[in-house]
């Protein structure tokens, strides 16, 4: 789940599968929980750009492919702000 609280602060929600309700600055999952942490950690802020995180989710998809050769390479970006929800070109 993700929007904008009733502050207009950013927000982020997650609910696993064991019924367990997260909230989180960032949210991985499946595969890309044991390779993408550590990129996103060290290379991306709350306060970034969007074009700084575009470049770490680019880093974090050449990582997964590399280990997943036969997934496709290009993605799809959602962006969720204050101007309302919009879908990037793909990658």
């Amino acid at each position: 789940m993700a929007g904008l609280d009733k502050q207009g602060q950013s927000y982020l929600g997650y609910v696993d599968l064991y019924g367990t309700y997260l909230t989180a600055d960032f949210v991985t999952t499946g595969f890309s929980r044991y390779l993408c942490g550590h990129i996103i950690n060290t290379q991306w802020s709350k306060e970034a750009s969007l074009e700084t995180t575009l470049s770490v989710l680019e880093q974090c998809f050449k990582a997964l492919f590399v280990k997943n050769c036969a997934a496709r390479q290009e993605m799809a970006v959602v962006v969720i702000d204050a101007q309302g929800i919009r879908t990037d070109a793909k990658k």
